[in-house]
């Protein structure tokens, strides 16, 4: 049976109220309850809404039709965007193909769903619409600076000896590395010994 994600009811929060805010929904006869996570920006034109879907039925599970317009922002301007991605769970669609798959939700297993929108500047949204409810005043959380990596000092090891095919030769090491495996990887200068 396909069922298309809307909401029975609009929900409106304030601003306050936005962020892990927990509210009780139908996707078209089926209920659920979702709790609202946030948004956040990945990158100055980039924000990802989260929310963690379960379905609160007497049925076990049920089978939901999930597409690329079940949510959408409203900047401050009025500006509509749809999300360029939507993840719910393993299953995730490429929205720049308008297409559509089937989601199993079980009663009582949070699912999260993330949507992904592009050309989104603002820090806070007007509105986030998942089918016919949405959230106001949403804050969008400024990216996070990713923890610099120390670098990694290169090994040095010294010189040493070797016989290849009867000849003495000298090898020298340089920028030597640790692997995974314990092994090393290194730049090698072979000298054939006088």
């Amino acid at each position: 049976m396909r069922k298309l994600i809307a909401m029975a009811a609009a929900i409106v929060l304030g601003a306050n109220g936005a962020s892990a805010q927990t509210w009780d929904f139908s996707i078209v006869n089926d209920d659920f309850s979702g709790t609202f996570k946030g948004c956040k920006r990945l990158d100055p034109t980039t924000v990802s809404c989260s929310i963690n879907l379960s379905y609160a039925e007497r049925y076990d599970y049920t089978k939901s039709q999930v597409s690329y317009q079940i949510a959408r922002l409203v900047s401050p301007t009025g500006k509509e965007i749809y999300p360029v991605r939507t993840t719910v769970g393993d299953l995730q669609l490429d929205n720049s193909q308008r297409t559509w798959n089937y989601f199993s939700f079980y009663r009582g297993v949070p699912v999260l769903a993330t949507f992904v929108f592009k050309g989104y500047t603002d820090n806070s949204v007007a509105r986030f619409y998942i089918g016919t409810g949405y959230l106001s005043d949403v804050p969008v959380q400024p990216a996070t600076a990713e923890s610099p990596v120390p670098p990694v000092t290169p090994m040095k090891f010294p010189s040493t000896q070797a016989v290849i095919g009867g000849k003495a030769f000298t090898v020298s090491f340089a920028n030597c590395k640790a692997t995974v495996s314990g092994a090393y990887t290194c730049s090698s200068t072979v000298t054939p010994s006088r």
